[in-house]
């Protein structure tokens, strides 16, 4: 009897955090959703006219190739929160670590190649691996979070973008 409290105390912790990842999640989400959505259809027309100038207009493509892999780790922030919670955040100090490295060489050679860009696209691809694979896949599987339902709730909330985007 005493087991089977115990497993149902974890399924309701399970419940629980990933009830609150979910919501903060998608809170989180939708601000960034419009951030990134004003920043998608009005911001290389802002850099180039307004702004910079021609000859800076790709400055957009970095923006966007740094903003939107952002916004993976920017609508899981509570994930850290509920890590040091429980005492699991030396998994992510060590993966941020480990992709600072990555991120380095591959933007110094990407940057050799394609410039600015090249650079952005090294950042874009560390922060891809590292925020939305690595430490979604612990979060599912170390820290009582179902990021399966997570995502499944963010694209719930996307709907709402595909018009405007479209």
């Amino acid at each position: 009897k005493i087991v089977q409290e115990t497993q149902n105390d974890e399924v309701q912790r399970k419940e629980r955090l990933t009830s609150l990842f979910v919501r903060v999640g998608r809170i989180q989400f939708i601000l960034l959703g419009l951030i990134a959505s004003g920043v998608i259809f009005f911001g290389k027309e802002f850099i180039t006219k307004y702004w910079a100038g021609k000859e800076y207009t790709n400055s957009y493509y970095v923006a966007l190739l740094l903003i939107l892999p952002a916004s993976i780790a920017l609508i899981q922030n509570i994930g850290i929160e509920i890590q040091r919670a429980q005492n699991k955040h030396k998994f992510r100090a060590i993966v941020y670590t480990f992709m600072a490295l990555v991120n380095i060489v591959m933007s110094i050679f990407l940057c050799q190649l394609y410039g600015e860009i090249g650079s952005a696209v090294g950042t874009a691809i560390s922060l891809v691996l590292a925020n939305g694979i690595i430490m979604n896949f612990y979060c599912h599987c170390c820290c009582n979070i179902d990021v399966v339902c997570f995502w499944k709730g963010i694209l719930k909330a996307s709907v709402g973008l595909i018009i405007p985007i479209v």
